[in-house]
């Protein structure tokens, strides 16, 4: 009798310890795996503590540059700035912006990079390594825009716009481009001339820095303000350029304030008047007006040719406000001149 009862309590405790044993096992079941749940927290986390790290070793790349191209993701920004005793110090680089990159505005709103266009001046942070190429190649961890990209309205006349600076950059670098400037282009300058309501944007292209180009806009739509020439207070000449080999011939175009819009040209070569000839304008001073003429000529006895507008005195017919435009003369035109071939 007590030999079984020891043995059913023997049995009993086995029975127990299976149970609880068991009970064990379902437990160790239902826990996340160590290389599920809690790998992938860990893993998180570790991607958080990057982000963190490459936010806190974010360096500053420029304080103040212009976005002068953007392709899909890389934007190309320059500095140009005229360090101290007139040094100039100057650097470009092609940035990645992508779903890490934070854009925001100088007020510290968050914004779309597919918002920020080519014009936009901007502050500009980097993570990582920069590839020592020329532009510089690097990832952008911060873009700051400075400045606003919208037009405004005049506080002097409220019917009137003014485009605003990204925009008469991003118009200047377009117009520099057409005329075949050699990039990457810096943005030198930007001034509001308020009295004659234009943008002034000056830009200078890689290969010439020293070359400084100024673009003028008109402020209130953006349109390019073509730069004479050659001029004074009564004319403005867009072409020829000065310089410029001609043929038997060419055309005259530009802008000019005179009396009534009547104006006289002529062209000579140091010892003979090649040609001349009467012009008008569209309109009379003090407006200016446009005008566009053709000159014709046969021969030369100079290689060089003069140019000369001038405005005939009301008293006594002599010239006034002379503009002088040196031109060369195609080689097929030199040589000894008849006296009969002048008009």
């Amino acid at each position: 009798m007590k030999r079984f009862f020891a043995i059913q309590t023997v049995h009993g405790t086995l029975a127990t310890m299976a149970v609880i044993l068991c009970l064990m096992l379902i437990v160790a079941a239902c826990q996340p795996s160590s290389n599920s749940a809690g790998s992938n927290d860990a893993g998180n986390s570790n991607n958080e503590a990057n982000l963190d790290d490459e936010s806190r070793h974010a360096e500053v790349w420029t304080e103040k540059g212009y976005l002068v191209a953007k392709e899909d993701n890389r934007w190309l920004i320059t500095v140009y700035e005229a360090g101290a005793g007139e040094e100039l110090h100057k650097q470009a680089g092609w940035f990645t912006v992508n779903e890490h990159t934070a854009v925001t505005s100088e007020q510290g709103q968050a914004i779309e990079a597919e918002s920020v266009e080519v014009g936009s001046r901007v502050k500009l942070w980097t993570a990582g390594a920069i590839a020592e190429s020329y532009p510089v190649q690097g990832t952008a961890a911060e873009v700051m825009t400075l400045g606003t990209s919208d037009n405004q309205v005049d506080e002097q006349a409220a019917e009137q716009t003014r485009i605003a600076e990204s925009y008469a950059v991003r118009q200047a670098l377009e117009y520099v481009q057409s005329e075949e400037f050699i990039g990457p282009w810096y943005v030198v300058k930007t001034v509001f001339d308020e009295a004659e309501y234009q943008w002034l944007v000056q830009v200078a292209s890689e290969m010439e820095l020293e070359q400084v180009e100024t673009v003028v806009l008109d402020a209130a739509n953006g349109t390019v303000i073509e730069k004479p020439v050659a001029e004074n207070n009564a004319f403005r000449v867009y072409e020829p350029q000065e310089n410029e080999e001609v043929d038997g011939t060419f055309t005259v175009r530009g802008e000019a304030r005179v009396f009534e819009g009547a104006f006289s040209w002529r062209l000579e070569d140091g010892h003979f008047v090649l040609k001349e000839g009467h012009a008008t304008t569209d309109a009379g001073a003090p407006e200016w007006g446009s005008f566009q003429f053709d000159v014709e000529f046969e021969q030369t006895t100079n290689p060089i040719v003069t140019l000369v507008l001038y405005e005939a005195s009301a008293k006594d017919g002599s010239p006034q406000h002379e503009l002088i435009i040196p031109l060369q003369a195609d080689s097929s035109l030199q040589g000894r001149l008849d006296e009969n071939m002048i008009e």
